[in-house]
């Protein structure tokens, strides 16, 4: 209960509380009833503690796409957007701009 008033990732600290009450004695449809969530959710942080401890209450990194733009090429494009910021005759880009930067110097859509 001390961690979770510590924590500050507000779904952790959901976790955290979950575990507490079930180690206190809880079942865990009141614990999901509690805390207003799935007991599903609860039968998977209490699986996951009680198998990996308290790293098994982190979140996992959330996937994403690959990014088009090789590290090299976005900063070109971070130096385009500044040279025209910085530009005499306002430097205002739009998103269609900068796709169209992106389009003509890297060939990526």
């Amino acid at each position: 209960l001390a961690l979770s008033r510590r924590e500050s990732n507000a779904r952790k600290r959901i976790r955290l509380l979950a575990v507490s009450l079930f180690l206190e004695g809880e079942n865990r449809t009141n614990i999901a009833k509690r805390l207003n969530t799935a007991r599903s959710s609860v039968n998977k942080w209490v699986s996951n503690y009680l198998s990996k401890g308290l790293e098994g209450l982190d979140s996992k990194p959330i996937k994403g796409r690959p990014a088009k733009l090789t590290p090299s090429q976005l900063e070109l494009l971070s130096a385009h957007i500044i040279q025209s910021a910085n530009s005499s005759d306002g430097g205002r880009l739009t998103g269609e701009d900068i796709g169209n930067y992106i389009f003509i110097q890297f060939s990526v859509r």
